[in-house]
């Protein structure tokens, strides 16, 4: 369902999920954009992508599955889109260089460890929101959205 091109994977128009292990492990996917249609990630879909430094996530995307993107040690940032309610445990475990990730007021549920392991992340949240309030139990600095 996946074509290859020169600059990585172009996924169809229409796709709905991105499935399990879909990517898993891809060393040399380094760029990705999901098409709108996408409305969820699955477990571990993108796990040891270890040189994907850029992905374009769907405006219709609602869910980031368990260990989505485990251990993309390239990715350095991502933007979650108004549209996700649900990270899951793990989503972004071990990603060694995830410095930036943006979470809307959407977002009201963040599973186990889903930033553990990413010790030079901060959360761009809304005051009084759910990240907000993950962020301060787990520790993890954070800014507040303009």
């Amino acid at each position: 369902p996946y074509a290859l091109t020169a600059s990585g994977y172009e996924i169809p128009q229409g796709t709905l999920v991105i499935g399990n292990y879909a990517f898993s492990p891809c060393k040399s996917l380094t760029q990705i954009s999901l098409p709108d249609s996408v409305t969820s990630i699955g477990r571990s879909a993108f796990d040891l992508c270890t040189s994907l430094s850029e992905i374009s996530l769907s405006s219709s995307l609602t869910t980031i599955g368990v260990h989505a993107f485990f251990d993309c040690d390239a990715l350095t940032q991502i933007t979650i889109p108004d549209s996700v309610t649900s990270i899951e445990d793990g989503a972004f475990y071990s990603c060694d260089a995830l410095s930036e990730v943006a979470i809307p007021v959407s977002v009201t549920s963040i599973g186990a460890d889903a930033f553990g392991d990413c010790p030079l992340l901060t959360l761009t949240v809304f005051p009084g929101s759910f990240a907000e309030t993950f962020a301060q139990e787990n520790g993890i600095p954070c800014k507040y959205a303009n």
